[in-house]
């Protein structure tokens, strides 16, 4: 087998999804195993290493001169969820699977196979190339904000962790904590109801418990228009819903399990604060409806909202709700406090993570190099920057950009069940991310 793919798969098998922190591991055990695993790896191939208080690692290449180009992936994880097919590190059918085989454990091989090529053919770079790998993208990027303030982060690169050709602007990301008081149809007829994993992700599935004095006599009706799973005693139901994950970024690619209790509930005369909840947060014109919504089109694309947790508060009638906002360039973040908070009174919105957009000039020298790689292997011409909800390690270089790995038309399932990506297309982006080196380092 061949050591790359050997490499992504031992690494892939690793299921590093932040956990506890312990000495050494600030983003857990899993995490650290995985952030261990690549420097290793890196060592055993000649690069020089660095751990960086287990928030991140490091791997350097180069010329050793104070010019350095950042190149800067992660090792955590979304948490794997249900429905996955084949098993973590699979090779079925020309492609392989398994968490962060795409995002972003991947693309971390890639680079590492492609500085390999760069040192063992004696190609000359002018500059320091550091390959650094966080430890807490997905949670918030503490790690990241650690290691900027140690001032190592260079000023030109970028982050293999999204599409080619190449992201042009990351749209402003807005994730909030939502308290929200209820009505007494919920004090009176809910028992228990929970969703969801991750505030980036949309939710596959939903639970919820209910007095059976609460639903009307055609509720098995009902059960079996929205497939839910159904549990009865004496007195309740427990029922189980189901939606599709998608990344949080790009909810209209997802089945947000959460909309489907919320349509039964107000299908069973939940009406009040249920009905409210469902017409600003819990569908596809949420946003609209709120009044917030923008479109900027081909500059910073349009705004999205994904409902990615639930959590029923019973003893204080409460609910919490997890949003993730993507917002166009021009949109003010305080707009939609306020406005949120004049729609649900007594209502508290808490800001669990702000990341200012991102834009990049399409003339720079970082984008015009970047984009000549990616069409020299490709063979692809005329490629232009698209915009992304995404949001990647690229916001903490002062002149950086996402740069792959997905390329277009391929489905890599991002935050859902069978991550994959293409034996063929990992082979590819060795070759892009090497040429790109060279081109920046050169």
């Amino acid at each position: 087998m061949d050591d790359a793919i050997k490499t992504l798969i031992d690494f892939v098998k690793i299921e590093s999804v932040k956990g506890e922190p312990q000495e050494n591991a600030p983003f857990g055990p899993k995490v650290r195993q995985a952030l261990d695993f690549i420097l290793d790896k890196g060592k055993s191939l000649g690069f020089t290493i660095r751990d960086i208080d287990g928030y991140a690692g490091e791997i350097e290449y180069g010329s050793g001169n104070d010019e350095v180009i950042g190149i800067l992936t992660h090792a955590d994880v979304v948490p794997l969820g249900d429905g996955w097919t084949r098993s973590q590190g699979e090779i079925y059918e020309g492609r392989i699977y398994g968490r962060g085989v795409v995002d972003d454990k991947g693309p971390t091989v890639a680079v590492l196979y492609a500085l390999k090529q760069i040192k063992e053919e004696g190609i000359k770079l002018n500059k320091t190339v550091r390959l650094i790998i966080g430890c807490d993208e997905e949670s918030g990027c503490g790690c990241m904000e650690y290691y900027k303030k140690l001032g190592r982060m260079p000023q030109l690169g970028f982050s293999p962790d999204s599409d080619f050709p190449l992201i042009i602007c990351e749209k402003t990301i807005l994730q909030l904590k939502a308290t929200l008081p209820l009505d007494n149809f919920w004090k009176d007829n809910i028992l228990e109801f929970a969703a969801g994993l991750r505030v980036n992700m949309v939710p596959e599935k939903a639970q919820i418990k209910i007095k059976k004095s609460a639903l009307p006599g055609y509720y098995q009706e009902l059960i079996q228009k929205y497939k839910a799973e159904a549990e009865e005693d004496q007195d309740a139901v427990a029922l189980r819903f189901f939606g599709v994950s998608a990344h949080g970024s790009t909810p209209q690619l997802g089945d947000n399990a959460i909309w489907k209790v919320f349509n039964f509930l107000i299908d069973i005369g939940a009406w009040g604060i249920t009905k409210t909840i469902r017409h600003y947060l819990l569908n596809e014109n949420a946003c609209k409806n709120m009044g917030v919504y923008i479109d900027d089109g081909s500059r910073s694309g349009e705004q999205t909202l994904n409902v990615g947790t639930a959590y029923y508060d019973k003893d204080n009638n409460i609910l919490e709700l997890d949003l993730d906002f993507r917002c166009p360039i021009n949109q003010k973040i305080q707009n939609i406090i306020n406005r949120l908070s004049d729609l649900f009174s007594g209502g508290k919105f808490e800001v669990t993570h702000h990341m200012p957009y991102l834009y990049a000039d399409p003339e720079s020298f970082l984008v015009k190099s970047l984009i000549a790689s990616y069409e020299k292997v490709t063979g692809n011409t005329d490629s232009k920057g698209i915009i992304t909800g995404g949001g990647t390690y690229a916001r903490y270089l002062q002149n950086g950009v996402a740069f792959g790995p997905t390329f277009p038309g391929e489905e890599s399932r991002i935050h859902n069940y069978d991550e994959s990506i293409s034996l063929d297309n990992f082979y590819k982006l060795i070759e892009i991310y090497k040429d790109a080196i060279i081109n920046l380092a050169k």
